[in-house]
């Protein structure tokens, strides 16, 4: 008899354990922020909807490179992100600086409203 009460204490124990841990991870899609696209990932569907040149690639991979570790700074990102954009604007003809004007404004996040 002893047996069986603490056995059946220990399955309620359990499941009261796990039962809390569940509330503290979001599940996937719910609160969490999606990964970012890695550098090839951008340059891959810049190239796609841009058609961008061979030299144009090594252009942009350079310029993705030059400004990756002031990206990750919160401080330095947004400054750094209108940089990147107008170094990698340059190196477009001009209609493909008209389509990359549209991708980016698709792309764009609604400001919040504090």
């Amino acid at each position: 008899m002893k047996k069986l009460v603490m056995i059946i204490s220990m399955v309620c124990l359990s499941t009261i354990a796990f039962a809390q841990g569940q509330g503290q991870r979001p599940a996937q899609g719910q609160g969490q922020r999606p990964e970012p696209p890695t550098t090839e990932e951008m340059i891959k569907k810049a190239t796609a909807e841009l058609n961008l040149s061979t030299e144009q690639v090594v252009e942009w991979t350079a310029i993705h490179e030059k400004y990756e570790d002031a990206m990750k700074d919160r401080k330095t990102a947004q400054e750094s992100r209108k940089k990147m954009d107008e170094e990698l604007n340059a190196t477009l003809t001009e209609d493909q600086q008209a389509k990359y004007a549209k991708m980016k404004k698709s792309q764009e996040r609604p400001q919040r409203k504090d």
